[in-house]
């Protein structure tokens, strides 16, 4: 007996009630527990190789700063000096952040967690319930997706602001179909919140992946006929997803603004094919589908897919029935998101490098599989919700499928997973053979959530244990900071210390005090990243290019001596040396000459000109002074906050003050109470010019945006709640709106 596929009428029936209070009590204690038994059991995500090295530090910094009163508008302690509100990947600014706040770094992660988990696992349920999933196949879609190792992985590795805004996924590509099929302000509003909030968690990329697939859902499911009737829905639905986009643009303005300044001044600016095709998916990886982790499946995390054996098998088998255009959709979904993450394995990668908007501005392709992971365990809650199907078609492609997946698990010598092949495809089409009854139905129900249940907690298992590392210890730093310490030399108001060695996390100052020339993250700052390189006669990494290279520490324990190092590493003794006479934190010279740009002054600066005699600055008028008339100059940092400097400067001759500070826009300086430009000299320093005698400088940092993307930000949150609002008391509500 056959039944017809599952089409809207039927699907929107099935939406009309999601889940019962009882159901959604339910669905939460199961989220909690099963997000305390994968993510916080050890080895636990608290001990994961990013967090400790990474986001840890970057919880710290701002709860201090914001429990001390301060807005971390600027961090002092890596790179030279860099924005720390402005980058996105901090995600000081996203709502549930404040969590971190409340609980600190390692109880408001566990807490977060579990909220994203819960956040992935009812957005799926709902994208399943719409497309018309009934509700325990669409629970176990929820649960299918945040068990699988696209987001388990990620947590894992310590990616937690990649993992957090994928948990968002589901979510807004369940409102955005649902704004496909019953248009309303209040959805639409909903779907731009949810992109706010999705691009304030840390991670642009996610927000594109999902646009991506936002975009191919809503074209495929307009496949049909009459082709330019649909034709014209279609672009409907694209206007109304550009609408959402750039009203969740204009929510996050307050982020997006000053990322924006950022990336203009980063190391990424200049895209290319490589780099938008590095680490893509190897053709390997694919077989991670229906292979699971283990010692016999290493791979990056980014590249595994595994949710179980029955996940794919379902998906393979509801996406072959192509009549049904959600089942169209989806397929497609599968096959676009597998097309861009395989990057330039297909030629086709080079054509949408070149036409598909936003895709040269990312790398890691391999990550757009997130959209597969999502896909196949809503396509598999589909063909569970059938009834039965009776379908030859659906038969031979579980079959084809179990075949396929046989041998890729022989391949992998897994032969323990060939039995579970087999026993996926029998359990699959007796569910799918005929319409049983209620008690028959029952038996297979449980045991097909049996056999989910048991094969996802094994990955899982494997996973904690196969890719975990054991968590970085950094003994160096106490002992650095013992004797920075005792030296006096971590003084609250004064400038952090200054450090150079390769046994310390690049940006474990900011939990210590002192500061480093290195930096660990997506973006550092172009002049900074291009000066340490070139002045080290290192090649800087184009691709891999998430911190400085190594090699620099083997240009001596002091690299650099000009940029005031108090100690280094010795590598040949294996020790921290301390420098008795480091070079100035600030200095006054004479005279300075004007070059074309940084890049120029970087040529001449390796070339050996010295730019503590001569500073090279690229605007204002030049000095002209004798280079030994400022020998008797004395300046000296008498206050030191992150965002203030405060200095003293004793000039025999009007000359340029130097403050060894990474300069950027926002950047601005008083002498005397009188306002005077502060500028970029020498590549990176900050300039200031200051007249003879003894002068009083300050420098401040203002974001040159965060208070006109505050004001937006708001203004837009305003205007919408008040349309809400104003629709919702004239009665103006569309009918059938799903979110009424």
């Amino acid at each position: 007996m056959s039944t017809k596929a599952t089409e809207d009428p039927s699907a929107r029936e099935l939406a009309s009630r999601f889940l019962t209070a009882h159901q959604w009590t339910q669905v939460g204690v199961g989220c909690l527990l099963f997000a305390v038994l994968a993510y916080l059991t050890r080895p636990s995500i608290l001990e994961s190789f990013d967090f400790i090295r990474m986001h840890e530090l970057y919880k710290s910094y701002a709860i201090d700063a914001l429990r001390s009163g301060r807005l971390p508008l600027w961090n002092p302690h890596v790179g030279l000096g860099r924005p720390f509100l402005a980058d996105i990947e901090t995600a000081l600014l996203y709502p549930p952040g404040l969590l971190f706040v409340v609980l600190g770094a390692g109880i408001g992660f566990a807490a977060l967690t579990a909220i994203h988990v819960f956040l992935a696992v009812a957005g799926t349920a709902g994208l399943a319930r719409h497309l018309g999933a009934g509700r325990p196949q669409a629970v176990s879609a929820g649960f299918a997706f945040a068990a699988g190792a696209s987001v388990v992985l990620c947590f894992h590795s310590g990616q937690v602001q990649y993992s957090m805004a994928l948990c968002w996924l589901p979510l807004v590509l369940w409102l955005v179909l649902r704004g496909q099929d019953r248009p309303s302000l209040r959805t639409s509003a909903l779907l731009a919140l949810a992109l706010a909030l999705q691009l304030l968690a840390g991670h642009p990329q996610v927000v594109w992946i999902t646009g991506v697939g936002a975009a191919t859902l809503l074209l495929a499911r307009r496949l049909g006929k009459p082709l330019p009737a649909q034709a014209k829905l279609a672009l409907l639905d694209l206007i109304r997803l550009a609408g959402a986009v750039v009203v969740a643009a204009l929510l996050a303005a307050v982020q997006l603004l000053p990322f924006h300044e950022l990336v203009g001044q980063a190391n990424r600016q200049t895209p290319s094919l490589a780099f938008s095709g590095f680490y893509a998916m190897p053709p390997y990886a694919w077989a991670s589908v229906v292979v699971p982790p283990g010692p016999g499946m290493p791979l990056l995390t980014i590249y595994d897919l595994y949710a179980g054996l029955l996940v794919p098998l379902a998906g393979v088998a509801y996406l072959v029935r192509v009549r049904d255009r959600n089942a169209r959709a989806l397929l497609a979904l599968v096959a676009f998101a597998a097309l861009i993450a395989a990057g330039n394995s297909t030629p086709v990668f080079a054509l949408l490098y070149r036409i598909l908007p936003g895709l040269a501005a990312f790398r890691m392709h391999a990550r757009t599989t997130a959209l597969i992971s999502l896909a196949l365990p809503v396509a598999g809650a589909l063909l569970l919700s059938l009834r039965a199907t009776g379908s030859r078609a659906t038969a031979l492609a579980l079959v084809l499928a179990g075949l396929g997946a046989a041998v890729l698990a022989a391949r992998a010598h897994r032969w323990g997973q060939l039995v579970g092949v087999v026993a996926a495809v029998l359990l699959l089409l007796l569910w799918t053979a005929r319409p049983w009854s209620l008690r028959v139905r029952a038996a297979l129900a449980i045991t097909l959530a049996m056999f989910v249940a048991s094969d996802l907690a094994l990955a899982i298992k494997n996973i904690k244990y196969t890719y975990r590392t054991p968590p970085p210890e950094f003994p160096a730093e106490v002992e650095l900071t013992n004797a920075l310490g005792a030296r006096g030399l971590l003084a609250h108001d004064r400038p952090p210390p200054r450090i150079s060695s390769p046994l310390v996390r690049e940006d474990g100052g900011m939990l210590f005090g002192w500061s480093t020339f290195t930096s660990y993250g997506s973006l550092a700052l172009e002049r900074v990243w291009a000066y340490l390189h070139a002045m080290a006669g290192v090649p800087a990494p184009d691709l891999d290019n998430t911190a400085p290279s190594l090699d620099i520490f083997r240009r001596g324990t002091f690299p650099y001596r000009t940029m005031n190092l108090v100690a280094g590493y010795d590598v040949a003794a294996r020790r921290m040396v301390f420098d008795p006479s480091p070079d100035p934190r600030a200095l006054v010279v004479a005279r300075s000459e004007v070059v074309g740009n940084w890049r120029e002054a970087l040529s001449r600066l390796v070339a050996g000109h010295d730019g503590a005699r001569v500073a090279l600055v690229e605007s204002g008028p030049p000095q002209g002074g004798d280079v030994n008339a400022a020998a008797g100059s004395r300046a000296a940092i008498v206050s030191f906050a992150p965002e203030r400097i405060e200095l003293e400067v004793n000039s025999a001759v009007p000359g340029l003050l130097l403050i060894k500070e990474a300069w950027y826009p926002g950047w601005s300086a008083t002498v005397n109470g009188k306002q005077v430009p502060c500028q970029p000299a020498n590549v990176w320093m900050r300039s200031v010019p200051v007249p003879a005698g003894r002068s009083e400088v300050v420098l401040r940092y203002r974001s040159t945006y965060f208070a006109l993307g505050a004001a937006v930000s708001l203004t837009t949150f305003a205007l919408l709640l008040a349309l809400l609002l104003l629709r919702r008391r004239t009665g103006t509500t569309a009918p059938g709106d799903p979110l009424k």
